[in-house]
């Protein structure tokens, strides 16, 4: 039995479908993209799910997520799920609104639940020396 939930498999199974289509074509920018219509469509299959399903769905079974997002994994998620459902036209759930951090900053600094998310899902961020660094760099140090 896998740990991945059910959406997390479909997110998955999307992304490996599409994927050819995006490696050839400029990878980065074209994996968000990618994020993007798997999440809208996922919303749209599954009506009945959260925002929180869905935003699992989308750590669990994005292409790469936790290399090209690990410091901000929550604030990215939390955006692309909150895109997705007003482009459906459905209301936000009230956590997917953005909270300012606590330098003022619009959810682009190195949030504490980031940075659990990365440790909990076992993303880059294992080795204490690679966390310190990024830090600084986010602090600009």
């Amino acid at each position: 039995m896998s740990d991945l939930s059910r959406l997390g498999r479909a997110y998955q199974r999307e992304a490996a479908r599409r994927l050819d289509t995006y490696s050839n074509a400029g990878a980065q920018g074209k994996l968000h993209s990618l994020d993007d219509m798997i999440v809208k469509d996922l919303a749209h299959t599954y009506p009945t799910a959260t925002g929180c399903e869905v935003q699992q769905a989308m750590i669990e079974g994005s292409p790469h997520i936790h290399e090209r997002k690990a410091w901000h994994i929550d604030d990215y998620t939390r955006r692309t799920v909150c895109k997705a459902w007003e482009s459906l036209g459905r209301e936000p759930e009230p956590w997917m609104r953005a909270e300012k951090d606590r330098d003022g900053s619009q959810g682009r600094g190195v949030a504490a639940s980031a940075l659990r998310s990365t440790f909990r899902t076992g993303g880059v961020g294992r080795n204490a020396a690679t966390l310190l660094e990024a830090l600084l760099r986010e602090q600009g140090n």
